[in-house]
């Protein structure tokens, strides 16, 4: 049942899901708030202890939800096309900027575009396909910076940067296309 908080003058609504957890956690789940309690955890000491927390994130959502409405989704783009460009370019990338990786494998991730695994597996959800080109290759070109730097450290963000001058522009439209994506997929599960 959802429920609602004033925080700052700004109406926040929010689930509670209660679980067999030791400590709480607050997550944002396509937009809206979901309050992860133990079973005897106090749901109002939980909304104040992270008051300011769930504030910012709660302006940060609203943003890109609102900014998710201008983005285009490239629908038309096939899987294997989408495949063979990520292959290539992982190959290409990584003999040019010393990286390695084992193997690409594509699975579906409902949090992320793409991982890095210990065993040098490189993951990428099949829904970075709906992106133009460019957020594509960052996104493979940031997770195969893991393969030298395991950490999001001021190295790793250095070498990012080496290649991606406005990476912090193109993480915070990442976060906007996944509201796209998101918004796409609530209407149609088979693309």
């Amino acid at each position: 049942m959802a429920k609602s908080i004033n925080v700052n003058g700004l109406e926040i609504r929010y689930e509670t899901v209660r679980r067999n957890i030791r400590y709480p956690r607050l997550e944002y789940k396509t937009g809206s708030l979901v309050l992860v309690l133990p079973k005897d955890a106090g749901e109002e000491e939980v909304l104040e202890r992270y008051r300011d927390w769930i504030f910012k994130r709660e302006l940060e959502i609203r943003e890109a939800l609102r900014s998710s409405a201008s983005k285009r989704l490239e629908l038309e783009k096939g899987f294997r096309e989408f495949k063979d460009f990520v292959d290539g370019f992982a190959k290409k990338i990584s003999a040019e900027c010393g990286f390695r990786f084992e193997k690409i494998t594509y699975r579906k991730m409902r949090t992320k575009w793409a991982s890095f695994s210990q065993k040098r597996t490189l993951t990428v959800n099949p829904l970075l396909r709906h992106l133009p080109q460019r957020y594509v290759e960052y996104v493979i070109f940031h997770e195969l910076v893991h393969s030298v730097e395991k950490r999001h450290n001021e190295r790793f963000w250095r070498l990012v940067k080496e290649r991606f001058n406005d990476y912090q522009e193109i993480e915070n439209d990442l976060f906007s296309y996944w509201f796209a994506i998101q918004r796409k997929e609530g209407g149609d599960d088979k693309w």
